[in-house]
């Protein structure tokens, strides 16, 4: 339970890297998903599932790592929770310490540290696996948007 909490509270991660790639990518993919959707094969749907599992491999393992930079800085998960937090909203009554300012500043770095070594792996993965990054991501857009590929890459991922 400790540990889904942990991964609920960074699950921000995979949107905050895709999100992104992705949100450059959405301008000009709105209006081509459908024709896109005729081009996807069983095949590359395949590709896809199994390129999207090893992906969120890596995500899970960046979000441990982006667990233990907080933990090793000295904060608590919650704390750090409630620190972003009252960043995001003016009317927060909680205010951060200068060391724990110092602290965020720290954990800030270590993550864009992270979130590059996670890029260049998932960029490497996804092209080792004879796929482009562009068409990575209108796939996974594609998915997205479409509920019956949604359950199709699910029975490809649960075999």
């Amino acid at each position: 339970m400790k540990y889904l909490k942990k991964i609920g509270i960074l699950s921000f991660f995979t949107c905050l890297v895709w999100s992104n790639g992705v949100s450059q990518q959405e301008q000009g993919i709105g209006t081509e998903v459908k024709d896109l959707e005729d081009d996807l094969s069983s095949k590359e749907l395949q590709a896809f599932a199994d390129i999207y599992q090893q992906v969120q491999a890596k995500n899970s393992e960046a979000q441990q790592e982006m667990l233990k930079s907080v933990e090793d800085e000295g904060l608590s998960i919650k704390r750090y929770q409630k620190l972003v937090n009252a960043k995001k909203n003016p009317d927060s009554e909680i205010t951060e310490t200068d060391r724990e300012k110092e602290m965020l500043m720290s954990i800030r770095e270590s993550f864009t540290e992270i979130q590059s070594e996670f890029k260049v792996i998932i960029t490497e993965l996804i092209e080792n696996e004879g796929m482009t990054i562009e068409r990575y991501q209108e796939v996974y857009q594609m998915v997205r948007q479409d509920k019956s590929l949604q359950q199709e890459l699910g029975k490809l991922m649960n075999g």
